[in-house]
């Protein structure tokens, strides 16, 4: 090259230099490298526009893609994770993001084809389909989508991913097939995680799990309705760590009972069918850490094997049918934390636990465990938060606490004495306290348990304690009923955070302190029945009320009621019986539609009462009982066509289950109640226990026919007021009904045929009124005595001494079949055809026979009476012109 061209060369390369330098920002320490894909970028903006933001529940969650932009570098988003080398995005976590809508399988999610890992769990897709599309993602190894509201079947395609090394669809409306299955346990060969909690599996073969990858560490099916026979190779998967079949009511599992060699280290059974014992070969789990086997049906023993078990840390058999004594082998087991063995039949006293250092929870209540209370605390470790031995066998007194750390103690219902107070209160973190249904007989004062200064729950319930009543300053529940306190309540008690107090079936007495209405907005469930509190209901009831039980029932109360009860708009059960409560009935009740139990007994309530206005009220009531009054008038007919609860199917009834107030913890709704003429004590109240009493009262008029419409009525009692008219045949629809209680009104008329279709029926009083003619027979009215119809001068037949025969008098009637409808009023008998007085033998059996084929034709009922009647005429008629 010449020097000339060397020259050119050179200036070339220095302009060439000059301007890419110029052309080219200099680089510096805020410079942002754009590493991410553009097509991705616009794949996520598109994928965030599609749904709306919906606040979730899910613990840390926040709306991740909100601060996703459109110019940003994507691989800086939250929850998004880019290749290195190639900026594509492979990692997508919006998991407890907010995110609300459909995802459909145009979605721009299926485009970013080079994801591997992919959470979208916690967000709400309203009820989307699982997407075919999911399938495209070849290179996909973990795929989350739990708990977020999909719904249908799982498409095949999720089988495509053959990389998946962990799939979780738990917590979703979803349901799989069993071909699908079985594709998706062939091609996904490198599965470590399959989590299906709740995946309707109902429809598939158990043998489509045995070929499950060896590589499986966690398989959880816990609620997916599995049946069958469950492949017990899956037992020795040499990987496994977590398997959950909990509540597969009808999986059959047989655990292995010898043999049994697994790196298992959760195993949770609850609510899955086993007979015979827990194997002794339990105890070869040698990485077992939690064991839950709530509800399994075990029997016999508890293996003493489980002391092999050094590594567990939980273990749950509530609910099962263990016998014999604790093991003492679980006293070695150093690294145990909750050992929970409650409602079972453990025998004999429990064994040293004072070296397992980390126990923190034992749960051992309703068993038939023994021995003195003190050498139980005596030997348990100072590790200890949680005891509850409630419900067991223990004796003797509480001396002291050698776990002064406890949270909670539970040692209701055993047979304890002494003093209950001293020796608790160095337990300064309780929170929770249960002590009831023991002998303990102490002197209470009103600072008692002022040092227990954390609190919330006491239950000193059904002991012999004297004195005042404590007042604790955090208490939300507060139980002391069946007990021999007095005084007044202490208006120190409305500064605390009551939700429930039961004070009930004591002797407190004075009035009820008006300052409970500070606690209205916050008091649940207030309990005052059985005690000698006087004065008047204080107008206590804010707007914001949140009662749902108020019982005052048995008391000295007077006055009217607050009408600030109506503020209660929760209100579920209102008792006020047995008071000096002197009112008109509450009609401005009538809005709260939520009311189940009604009782205003026994007090001085008077006038009638006046239709509804409401559409829903007492819409729910199930106990009505107004009984022991003054009310006047008719009976509450617009009332009681409202009783939709009383008049629900038998498929809507809940049958064994109770009313809603009862659901409520901690809690037994005691009410008081006449059943077939006794009193009883309902501590808790099924659904069907449906009743009506409106006894003792001065109502007048008839018996409303829509009565007969409240066809789930177990007691019906309309007794001593002053109701006439008949008893409608419709009172024969009430099939549920087991007492029924008419008398002492003025009643008339026969006593109809329908009632002989109550088959439960076990009391019945129709005495004291004017029926007349024959009292109908059935197998169950048969079996009533003559308490039940005495004081009826005109009734006659079975029980009665009385027979219904011509001698007496009584009108003849023939006994009609069980559901026959009683024609016996036309008059009409076969005394007819044999007397023959007009027309001869001949022509009464003629009748007879034509009677018989034809089934009493009213034509020729009318035309036999006419013709009958004058021929009674006639001899009377001669009678009389012979005597002139």
């Amino acid at each position: 090259m010449g020097q000339y061209s060397r020259i050119l060369y050179f200036l070339f390369l220095f302009l060439s230099l000059e301007f890419c330098s110029s052309s080219i920002p200099p680089f510096s320490a805020n410079t942002t490298l754009q590493l991410c894909s553009h097509y991705d970028r616009l794949a996520l903006i598109e994928f965030r526009n599609s749904f709306s933001l919906k606040s979730d529940d899910c613990p840390g969650s926040y709306p991740k893609t909100k601060s996703w932009e459109k110019g940003g570098d994507c691989c800086s988003w939250n929850g998004v994770t880019c290749d290195t080398v190639t900026g594509q995005v492979i990692g997508l976590d919006v998991s407890c993001s907010w995110l609300g809508g459909s995802l459909y399988s145009n979605n721009s999610l299926f485009r970013l084809l080079h994801l591997r890992k992919l959470n979208l769990a916690h967000n709400y897709f309203r009820d989307s389909t699982i997407s075919p599309e999911f399938g495209q993602f070849k290179s996909l190894t973990h795929l989350n989508l739990s708990h977020s509201s999909f719904l249908g079947e799982i498409p095949s395609e999720i089988s495509h991913l053959s990389n998946l090394a962990s799939l979780d669809i738990s917590s979703n409306a979803l349901r799989i097939d069993d071909l699908p299955l079985q594709r998706l346990v062939q091609n996904c060969s490198l599965l470590k995680q399959l989590l299906f909690e709740g995946v309707d599996l109902s429809s598939i073969d158990t043998n489509s799990l045995m070929n499950l990858s060896s590589s499986l560490t966690d398989l959880t099916l816990n609620g997916c309705r599995l049946q069958g026979k469950f492949p017990s190779n899956i037992l020795y998967l040499p990987h496994l760590r977590i398997l959950d079949l909990s509540h597969n009511e009808l999986l059959n599992i047989h655990l292995p009972r010898s043999n049994w060699s697994s790196p298992l280290q959760e195993l949770h059974f609850n609510f899955v069918p086993f007979t015979g014992e827990l194997p002794e070969s339990i105890g070869n789990l040698n990485s077992l850490k939690q064991l839950t086997i709530v509800a399994c049906n075990f029997t016999g023993s508890i293996p003493t094997s489980m002391g092999n078990l050094q590594q567990l840390t939980h273990f749950y058999g509530d609910g099962n049918n263990f016998n014999g004594s604790i093991p003492s082998s679980l006293t070695t087991l150093s690294k145990l934390e909750v050992l929970s063995i409650p409602n079972s039949k453990l025998v004999g006293p429990i064994p040293n636990f004072s070296n397992l250092s980390k126990l923190v929870k034992l749960d051992l209540y309703s068993n038939s465990l023994n021995g003195t209370i003190q050498s139980v605390l005596y030997n348990l470790p100072s590790s200890l938060h949680s005891l509850r031995l409630t419900d067991n066998q223990f004796t003797g007194p509480i001396n002291e606490f050698q776990s002064q750390s406890l949270e909670g103690l539970g040692l209701g219902r055993n047979k304890l004495n002494g003093s209950v107070t001293r020796s608790i209160f160095n337990l300064v973190n309780l929170t929770w306290l249960d002590l009831s249904s023991n002998s303990f007989s102490d002197t209470l004062d009103a600072s008692m348990f002022s040092k227990l200064q954390n609190l919330q729950f006491l239950d000193l319930s059904n002991n012999n304690l004297t004195g005042l009543l404590p007042s604790p300053v955090k208490v939300q529940t507060y139980l002391i009923s069946n007990n021999n306190l007095t005084g007044q309540i202490p208006s120190v008690i409305c500064n605390t955070n009551l939700r429930f107090l039961d004070l009930s079936n004591n002797g407190f007495s004075g009035t009820i302190p008006p300052c409970f209405r500070k606690m209205s907005q916050r008091l649940q469930v207030l309990n005052l029945r059985k005690n000698k509190f006087s004065g008047e209901i204080p107008d206590i009831f804010n707007e914001g009320c949140e009662l749902i039980s108020l019982h005052l029932n048995d008391n000295q109360l007077e006055g009217s009621l607050p009408r600030s009860l109506v503020n209660c708009q929760l209100l579920e059960l209102l008792d006020l019986g047995n008071n000096r409560i002197n009112d008109t009935f509450p009609h401005w009740l009538e809005s709260r539609i939520g009311l189940q139990v009604l009782i205003l007994k026994s007090n001085s309530f008077h006038g009638s009462i006046r239709d509804w206005k409401h559409y829903l009220c007492f819409s729910m009531l199930q106990i009505f009982d107004i009984s022991n009054n003054k009310f006047s008038g008719p009976l509450p007919n617009r009332y009681f066509e409202n009783l939709k609860a009383m008049m629900r199917t038998e498929e809507d009834s809940g049958d064994g289950e109770y009313l809603r107030v009862n659901m409520y913890p901690y809690q037994d709704f005691v009410v008081s109640v006449i059943m077939k003429g006794q009193e009883y004590q309902l501590v808790r109240i099924i659904v069907t226990f449906k009743i009506i009493d409106c006894s003792n009262n001065k109502f007048r008029g008839e018996i409303p026919d829509i009565i007969g419409k409240l066809i789930f009525l177990k007691g019906l009692n309309f007794s001593h007021n002053s109701i006439g008219g008949g008893i409608l045949s419709s009172l024969g629809n009430l099939r549920n009904l087991e007492w029924l209680d008419l008398s002492l009104n003025m009643l008339t008329g026969k006593i109809p045929g329908q009632l002989t279709d109550l088959t439960f029926l076990s009391q019945i009083n129709l005495s004291h009124n004017k029926f007349v003619g024959p009292i109908p027979r059935s197998p169950q009215l048969d079996t009533f005595d003559n308490s039940s119809y005495e004081g009826n001068s005109g009734l006659c037949g079975f029980p009665l001494s009385k027979s219904c025969g011509s001698n007496n008098g009584a009108p003849p009637q023939s006994q009609p079949l069980l559901g026959e409808e009683d024609d016996s009023g036309s008059g009409f008998d076969w005394n007819i055809i044999m007397m023959g007085y007009s027309s001869g033998l001949v022509m009464g059996l003629s009748l007879g026979y034509i009677v018989l084929v034809t089934g009493k034709p009213q034509w020729l009922v009318r035309l036999i009476e006419g013709r009958w009647l004058k021929q009674l005429k006639r001899p009377n008629q001669r009678q009389r012109r012979r005597k002139g």
